[in-house]
């Protein structure tokens, strides 16, 4: 095993627990009258005044969505009459509820660390005295299939937002392969579509590495990435707080499984071939061509899982971690079946009855314990009950509706909206085809309702061309799918990325199913109907396009609209931010030249203080300003040239390893009015 982890600070929630933990020893105020405890004063840090008392208690953190099977630290802070707040943590009664049920979605320890026990809102209190705090929590999640888009619930300035680790394995970006950091809900902090710049980090990986998958722990605030092509895995540290943690964003270790084969699946070839993180302890399962390991994400040791007969090879796999007796569904594409694999008693069950001859992908729903599986180069899908996961009921639905070619979906995933009543938030299943363009969207039952093709509403369509006029298309890998509930609007989406050659870059599709399917007529499958309302380009549309250009160089607009502005006036300049969002602490950006390009340059002009090189995750200022000579439209692009890689806004061209903004504006003659309001996509 090779071994590259260098120190770091822990976790965010860890971190913040390290700090009230100084704060408790560097001084404890415990103040007590005659034979008992004032419980409104006692407090911990520099305390409230004698005669204070406690009026209220805060639960940090307030994020409302918790992951199923995932846990979170909780703090509570005493807001005091004389206007002090101090920690208080350890001298809470922490307990969890979830009313009118008398079992809680939210389990609590007495430290305050919650856990999302089952789907749906959980209660959480602390009580001191007389006073008590309270939060609400959702239980969520999209399920735990593999894919090779890691999903991760991060800070982001001063809020949090969901973010993708997105394997870059095409391009190099500033010599090395990388793993980009996208912010999913980048949208909701825009005022157009598409958003200029959805990157939040390149990350480098390390030299021969070539990503193709990533796993989010959000437990450790880790991310695992696996290559096919290699033994390793590499492990990034998502904190995303650097202040804290000078880690974050960074390789901080790069182990080697004790792999030396490989398997092929319909022309794919990998020595690992997936990774789920499991919620309940923190590991990384993979399947590799030689059977299924666990991984310890602290201390890289790779552990064989030891099942009680022969495991066979599988490009994916779904996990239920909150079974009685938790297990993996294993479609096993060479064995014309499904395991089912008990990681409790080590059990196989081989399921050959499942209609699929080369079954490549499955989705569990664990609000019903519903499952889908799906076929490598069919339409066909089975329908799985897996309330008794030792005797599935199951129903083969051959011939769904598809559109394009190849003419079959090999691609799913299932999310569900967050929702405090989760009884009443149909589950989603996302299909979609490998090197395809087709997706499609099945309305799942609750939960005591029977998992029957009567029961399930379906629509497919081909997808929206993306904002720079080319084509979706999938890539080839049938994991590259996924789906996750906002933490900004609790919505559920579906996500895809296009690998189109001819496009300008990267797009990342957020698929909302509700818009896709409003006003459309669903049909049962497998028929289904068609999408005839698949638009993107507008808030509210059924389709999102992010980008996510092959580059560590990021500009914060777009386009510069200076709006109409009399002959011969000179605007006042408007900044653009140059960031360096590499985060190899040893690499610089080197900024080889800013210039204003186009047919009307020379009435715009640029002033900065980006000279030479940017360290990493730092940024520069250029000032553009606008003199018109001509009673008329004018426009150019300002172009920078860097080696961090190309990012260029739709309607803008430069040359490669550049990035640009439009720039726009039109003279008057008159006395016209200037406009500073258009700098599109600011956020």
């Amino acid at each position: 095993m090779q071994r590259s982890k260098r120190g770091r600070l822990p976790s965010r929630s860890n971190v913040a627990g390290k700090l009230s933990a100084l704060a408790l020893a560097v001084g404890a105020i415990v103040l007590v009258q005659g034979c008992g405890r004032n419980y409104s004063q006692v407090g911990y840090g520099n305390g409230p005044l004698p005669n204070a008392t406690l009026v209220a208690i805060n639960i940090t953190p307030s994020t409302a969505l918790l992951q199923l099977a995932g846990t979170r630290q909780l703090f509570a802070t005493g807001v005091y009459s004389d206007g002090t707040s101090i920690d208080i943590s350890p001298s809470v009664t922490w307990a969890a509820s979830s009313p009118p049920s008398t079992t809680s979605n939210v389990s609590v320890t007495s430290t305050g660390i919650a856990t999302g026990s089952a789907i749906g809102q959980g209660i959480v209190t602390a009580t001191l005295g007389p006073v008590t705090g309270t939060l609400q929590l959702i239980v969520s999640t999209d399920g735990f299939a593999s894919t090779s888009i890691g999903v991760l619930v991060v800070p982001y300035k001063n809020t949090e937002v969901d973010a993708a680790y997105l394997a870059e394995s095409q391009s190099l970006i500033q010599g090395a392969y990388a793993v980009q950091e996208v912010n999913l809900d980048a949208d909701q902090f825009s005022s157009v579509l598409p958003v200029p710049n959805a990157l939040l980090a390149s990350i480098p990986m390390p030299s021969g590495f070539v990503p193709n998958a990533t796993a989010a722990s959000s437990n450790l605030s880790d991310v695992a990435v696996i290559s096919y092509s290699s033994p390793e895995v590499v492990v990034i540290d998502a904190s995303n707080d650097p202040a804290l943690d000078p880690s974050s964003n960074t390789v901080i270790g790069t182990y080697t499984a004790p792999i030396t084969k490989k398997v092929t699946f319909n022309g794919r070839t990998c020595m690992i071939c997936a990774a789920v993180v499991n919620p309940v302890d923190g590991s990384l399962l993979l399947s590799t061509s030689q059977g299924y390991y666990s991984m310890d994400l602290t201390t890289g040791a790779f552990t064989a899982l030891d099942f009680s007969s022969e495991v066979f090879p599988a490009q994916s796999f779904v996990l239920n971690p909150t079974a009685t007796e938790p297990y993996i569904l294993s479609p096993t594409f060479s064995s014309n079946g499904v395991q089912l694999l008990n990681l409790k008693t080590n059990a196989v069950t081989n399921n050959t009855n499942f209609g699929l001859t080369t079954p490549s992908a499955a989705a569990i729903d664990l609000s019903t314990n519903y499952s889908a599986v799906v076929e490598s180069d069919t339409t066909n899908q089975t329908l799985v009950d897996l309330t008794n996961p030792e005797s599935p009921v199951v129903t083969p639905v051959p011939d769904l509706g598809v559109c394009g070619q190849p003419a079959y979906l090999n691609m799913l995933t299932i999310g569900k909206a967050a929702s405090i009543d989760p009884s009443t938030i149909n589950s989603t299943l996302y299909t979609s085809q490998a090197s395809g363009s087709c997706i499609g969207l099945q309305t799942w039952p609750f939960s005591g309702v029977p998992l029957q093709p009567i029961q399930i509403l379906y629509g497919y369509g081909i997808m929206p061309a993306t904002p720079d006029g080319a084509v979706f298309l999938n890539g080839a890998d049938p994991n590259a799918i996924t789906s996750f509930s906002s933490v900004v609007n609790k919505k559920n989406f579906g996500v895809l990325v296009s690998a189109n050659p001819k496009a300008s870059q990267n797009w990342i599709a957020k698929i909302n199913a509700s818009a896709s399917v409003n006003n459309v007529t669903l049909n049962q499958i497998p028929g289904g109907g068609v999408l005839t309302n698949l638009t993107a380009g507008a808030a509210g549309d059924g389709v999102i396009y992010l980008p996510a250009p092959a580059t560590a160089a990021t500009l914060s607009l777009g386009t510069l609209n200076f709006g109409s502005v009399n002959v011969g006036t000179a605007t006042s300049a408007l900044p653009v931010t140059l960031t360096y969002i590499g985060t190899n602490a040893n690499a610089v950006l080197n900024v080889a030249s800013i210039a204003i390009q186009g047919t009307n340059a020379a009435d715009f002009f640029e002033t900065d203080n980006c000279a030479g090189q940017l360290t990493s995750l730092s940024s520069c200022v250029i000032n553009v300003s606008f003199t018109p000579s001509l009673a008329s439209a004018e426009s150019a692009t300002l172009v920078v040239t860097d080696d961090g890689g190309t990012a260029l806004p739709v309607g803008c061209t430069a040359s490669a390893g550049t990035q640009a903004v439009c720039l726009s504006g039109a003279g008057t003659a008159g006395s016209g009015s200037i406009s500073y309001g258009n700098r599109a996509g600011k956020h």
